[in-house]
């Protein structure tokens, strides 16, 4: 039998940086591992939206990824 196990979950900030040369926006990550596996979506949100304060960037998204590993 498999069993998934946590390894961990990852917030990303999705940025505006500029247009390109067709006039379309162009955007980059900033990604901040080793968030607490029990931290709430809504918890994630309201850092993600504090963290890119820090940002000249405009915030264009906040993204998260969970990783897991499947042991046999």
């Amino acid at each position: 039998m498999i069993t998934k196990t946590f390894d961990g979950k990852t917030l990303i900030l999705v940025l505006e940086n500029g247009v390109n040369a067709y006039g379309k926006p162009v955007f980059t990550n900033k990604s901040i591992k080793y968030i607490n596996e029990l931290a709430t979506d809504d918890q994630i949100h309201e850092i993600g939206l504090k963290l890119a304060e820090l940002y000249d960037n405009t915030l264009a998204n906040i993204s998260v990824d969970e990783d897991y590993v499947l042991v046999v």
